[in-house]
């Protein structure tokens, strides 16, 4: 089997000749055709832009970028990229039935286990502007080689804690090296993908990580009440090494040769600069974007956090039920990942690049809807909640793609 996708794999080779764009970083080469002279301009300020650019350089017959992957490989290394996706939402759903455990094993308060999950966030939240500037210069897999087993080595120091102080750093650090998975498989993306797939392939790819909220707060319910809080943070780690091995020898290395860097100590210390991605910011079409994308996300996670303890102390239920609660969630984050990512291509084919946006807002709005009936409705009813819950994940799902 493994020899099999190889062979399927081995003419994915970079060369130098596969860079995307490479009019833009090699001025040296002056010679263009009359077509490349003919492409429009696209003002990054402007929010909608020209839309012309679509028939002039993003198609595939026209692109040798695209054009060195077959569907067939697209979609292969799409599966692989996408596997180790579930880390980084497994190490929350997993644990969250077992706040109560946690609480009681560690003589402390809830929300100090609560910062278990917080520490892990923030550090998810700042590790990625890091890791895309090494990716876009030394390689995907360059990050991976790194961030995956130190994964392992974080969630097996998670499950070794002995007071809540050390598991909040471990679980802090555990969040800084999961979030890698996120960003490396955007960018594995925008590298095999044309603009006018990459919505699709986006929504695609975040599925097998949505399944997280429907097996993840059942198993780590049911790891917990069978063997402890502990024994969810050696699943992870234990979980996380054959996917780890199979990311080393079956997915290929996605940006080109000639866009990689020689690997330094001080070509990677000056690559790792917080600035190379927070100016990105600045321009109109990636920050209104990732402002929607995170209040849908700050949405999710204060449901997240606050939904294990008012489930069980308002309603008494177990951390299995807690875990079954949460399926019409999980579902409805899958629901949103693939129409938001049909969603997000067809505005970028009407309105250009802006056009994302038009997805981001809308599902922005249905988690509103969700947020507040869960509000509402929690303490008196939590099948009620239940239903909004839907809501709040065809929301927070529908505008990752947008991305």
């Amino acid at each position: 089997f493994f020899f099999g996708i190889s062979d399927l794999l081995m003419p994915l080779t970079a060369t130098d000749a596969d860079l995307p764009f490479d009019d833009v970083f090699d001025t040296g080469n002056k010679t263009k055709s009359k077509k490349d002279n003919a492409i429009p301009t696209f003002d990054e300020s402007d929010i909608f832009g020209d839309t012309g650019y679509e028939e002039d350089i993003f198609g595939e017959e026209n692109d040798p970028t695209y054009e060195r992957y077959q569907k067939k490989q697209r979609l292969l290394i799409l599966l692989i990229s996408a596997i180790p996706g579930i880390l980084q939402p497994f190490s929350t759903t997993m644990v969250i039935p077992s706040f109560t455990d946690i609480e009681e094993d560690l003589n402390t308060y809830y929300l100090l286990v609560v910062m278990t999950v917080t520490g892990y966030n923030i550090m998810a939240g700042i590790f990625p502007m890091f890791y895309g500037p090494v990716s876009d210069r030394f390689g995907r897999k360059f990050v991976w080689y790194f961030t995956l087993p130190a994964f392992a080595v974080a969630a097996t120091l998670s499950g070794f804690s002995l007071n809540i102080w050390m598991l909040i750093i471990c679980r802090s650090i555990l969040g800084a090296f999961s979030c890698s998975v996120v960003i490396i498989g955007t960018g594995i993306v925008t590298d095999i993908f044309d603009p006018e797939n990459q919505g699709k392939a986006l929504g695609l790819q975040q599925i097998p990580a949505l399944l997280s909220p429907l097996l993840g707060y059942p198993l780590g319910g049911l790891l917990t009440a069978a063997l402890g809080w502990r024994s969810v943070n050696f699943f992870l780690a234990i979980g996380s090494i054959p996917i780890t091995i199979m990311i080393f020898l079956l997915l290929p290395e996605t940006l080109p040769k000639s866009a990689r860097r020689e690997v330094s100590a001080k070509t990677v210390v000056k690559a790792m600069n917080p600035w190379n991605t927070l100016k990105l910011l600045l321009r109109p079409v990636i920050g209104l974007i990732a402002l929607a994308r995170a209040v849908g996300y700050t949405g999710m996670m204060l449901m997240a956090v606050l939904n294990s303890g008012i489930l069980d102390e308002v309603h008494g239920l177990s951390p299995f039920a807690i875990g079954l609660w949460s399926i019409p969630f999980s579902l409805g984050t899958i629901f949103g990942s693939i129409v938001g990512g049909a969603f997000v291509d067809r505005g970028l084919k009407k309105f250009g690049r802006g056009g994302r946006l038009i997805s981001a807002n809308f599902s922005t709005f249905i988690l509103c809807i969700g947020l507040i009936g869960y509000g509402w409705t929690i303490e008196w009813n939590a099948w009620v909640a239940m239903f909004f819950s839907i809501f709040i994940g065809i929301g927070v799902c529908a505008n990752r793609p947008g991305y």
